[in-house]
């Protein structure tokens, strides 16, 4: 399977679903859809549940992966949602709509209105949709800034949807496609909540589609007022089929040693150990030689889970001061990650739990890894919220991995360090 898949649907605060999505594969190509039904009262549920049926009905019966067949599958949609129109209370359904199509050579994606379709390649943003809507047109045209069209006043005055009288005028865009790549189709009941930023974080510590798609959907209904709208997405990751799994290293190597290489091995483990017993031995004499001024705990190596020859080295200076905390923290991987890559650092508290921002959001910084470069220092501050509980101990968590990828991640987590009053 060259393609992973994972979906969401929610009514959030609504009592009425009206988004609908579904995904479908046939042979080498694929096709995705996401639509958002606007009109109430049922008719936003009956457009975006026909929108969908159109898309996927029209591509079984010709699965292809080009422009023009994808302006087929819409404008199929377009005159069965138009025919529909003359049912008793559906005379003003619209919907929006987001299209995917991919094979192992290409994609091809195709929208109306302000459901979004994303491209993600080495972990950040290579492509996103333009927005049929008045806010979109105006960042689009410079009057206001990108970041500003989640919360104007018209965003959602869309202008352009499945129903409309007007010719069909999809955006239809023709993407190169590279194992790795990750795409998400969402209504703007998701992204309204989730920055793009944050997407691209998610997806760093994302082990799979699924994974994503939680990370971000605990963003939303984190920030979300009671009665927000309906939110769907699908995430879908290229892991091409015809690229083979390369043999793990440590086996490959195993399976390559001689007899005597083996011996070898075996009597530096026993050295190796022996070292670190009287190293353990030494630290722990004396555990407090490890907190200095400032609660700066520095130094300590930590073994990463994932990937056995990965050490990460810690140092940290964290503070609480009238409800404000301010951490500095520096790592070095051993060896360095020897390719492009993504990093993710989160503060947890000492139950496990992310310890909470104001807008709900968790403690952490993304930096890339590029090339054989392995030192990376940061400094992070955030207003502590009023009632919330501070714990009296953090640790920061390391995720690496390359960007995009949706393997297991390299990561380490350092020791716990006091998080107390500033001296």
């Amino acid at each position: 399977m060259a393609f992973l898949t994972a979906s969401i649907s929610q009514a959030g605060g609504r009592t009425v679903n009206e988004d609908n999505a579904g995904f479908l594969e046939i042979g080498s190509a694929s096709c995705w859809v996401v639509a958002d039904g606007l009109g109430g009262h049922g008719g936003g549920a009956t457009a975006s549940r026909l929108a969908v049926d159109a898309v996927l009905t029209s591509f079984r019966a010709n699965p292809s992966v080009s422009a023009d067949a994808l302006r087929g599958y819409l404008a199929t949609a377009q005159a069965l949602i138009l025919r529909q129109q003359a049912e008793p209370g559906l005379s003003q359904m619209r919907s929006t709509v987001v299209v995917l199509l991919a094979n192992e050579q290409a994609a091809v994606c195709g929208h109306l209105g302000d459901s979004r379709l994303y491209q993600f390649q080495n972990g950040t943003v290579a492509f996103q949709t333009v927005d049929h809507s008045v806010p979109g047109s105006l960042a689009a045209a410079g009057s206001i800034a990108y970041d500003q069209i989640r919360f104007h006043e018209d965003r959602n005055r869309v202008l352009r949807s499945l129903g409309n009288d007007a010719d069909l005028n999809p955006v239809i865009v023709e993407r190169a496609l590279n194992p790795g790549d990750m795409f998400l189709l969402c209504t703007d009941g998701f992204w309204e909540y989730v920055t793009e930023f944050e997407m691209e974080v998610d997806s760093a510590k994302a082990a799979a589609p699924a994974d994503w798609l939680r990370f971000m959907g605990s963003r939303l209904l984190s920030r979300a007022k009671p009665d927000h709208d309906n939110y769907t997405a699908l995430a879908v990751v290229f892991r091409s089929a015809s690229v083979p799994v390369p043999l793990p290293r440590a086996r490959a190597q195993e399976n390559a040693m001689s007899s005597s290489e083996k011996m070898a091995w075996i009597v530096f483990a026993c050295l190796a150990l022996t070292l670190l017993v009287f190293a353990a031995a030494a630290f722990f004499a004396d555990p407090l030689a490890a907190v200095i001024a400032k609660r700066n705990v520095a130094g300590k190596s930590i073994k990463s889970t994932a990937a056995p020859n990965i050490h990460a080295k810690y140092n940290f200076k964290a503070s609480l001061r009238e409800a404000h905390i301010a951490a500095e923290l520096s790592f070095e991987m051993t060896p360095p990650l020897g390719h492009d890559g993504c990093a993710v650092l989160v503060l947890t508290g000492e139950d496990g739990n992310y310890m909470e921002q104001e807008s709900g959001g968790r403690f952490e910084i993304i930096r890339d890894f590029k090339g054989k470069e392995a030192h990376v220092s940061v400094h992070f501050e955030d207003h502590v919220p009023e009632g919330a509980v501070v714990p009296t101990q953090a640790q920061a968590e390391l995720f690496a991995n390359s960007c995009g990828s949706t393997g297991n991640p390299v990561f380490s987590k350092s020791p716990l360090f006091p998080l107390s009053e500033a001296q």
